[in-house]
């Protein structure tokens, strides 16, 4: 069984009915209990939220703005970032014909909101918001400080790459370095420039970031000392 202390810990939260935080780790191909009603409970806190973060946040701003900037938030995408920063995959248990494959981002995203159910209904709801305002925040400043969607860092190499006319970046799946694990290896080049970089990750999306980021961060770093 799941030793669930570390992703407390994370959550700054301790549970007082450990079954909730059991519950929600349990995937639809477990026969029995699984967490797909609290999946759907999840999704409307979810959503409800992180309205009210943007609502009392952003008191100038009006409903296509916000509503747009909750779609951002509460997209697969964002919620797979969040079940990564947690390690969800890392508790979540899975019916035999899931096990040994990587942790899709569907299920990482329902993961997620069925985590922020089992909090909702353990905790209420203002507790749920602290735990949700402080990981929104941290992970995406753009959006909090600033009111706008920010752009991921493929789409941002992309944009460097069209801008200089270097031709696009190329990305590649290389084998793992610890094939055991679940995890991808990404290469990230652009040949015309003779750079490249790589980077690990729990899907190959997240790799694909992770390897985009790490390239952006060096081709600005060469741009800034020039």
């Amino acid at each position: 069984m799941n030793d669930f202390s570390r992703l407390q810990k994370s959550m700054a939260y301790t549970f007082k009915d450990m079954s909730l935080l059991r519950h929600a780790m349990v995937h639809a191909s477990v026969s029995g209990d699984d967490n797909q009603r609290l999946e759907f409970l999840g999704d409307a806190c979810l959503g409800f939220l992180v309205a009210r973060m943007l609502y009392n946040d952003f008191p100038h701003l009006d409903e296509g703005r916000l509503s747009r900037l909750r779609a951002f938030l509460v997209q697969k995408s964002s919620l797979v970032l969040l079940a990564e920063i947690l390690s969800l995959a890392d508790y979540l248990s899975v019916g035999k014909s899931y096990r040994g494959q990587k942790v899709s981002e569907k299920i990482l995203a329902d993961t997620f909101e069925a985590l922020v159910a089992a909090l909702f209904l353990d905790a209420g709801l203002e507790e749920s918001s602290l735990f949700l305002s402080s990981l929104y925040r941290q992970h995406f400043p753009d959006v909090f400080q600033e009111g706008e969607i920010p752009k991921d860092a493929k789409t941002r190499l992309q944009e460097y790459c069209q801008a200089r006319q270097v031709g696009l970046p190329a990305y590649s799946v290389l084998p793992a370095e610890k094939p055991a694990e679940q995890s991808f290896l990404v290469r990230v080049s652009i040949d015309s420039l003779g750079c490249t970089e790589q980077a690990v990750g729990p899907t190959k999306r997240a790799a694909e970031m992770h390897a985009a980021q790490k390239l952006m961060d060096a081709l600005e770093g060469d741009n800034a000392r020039k």
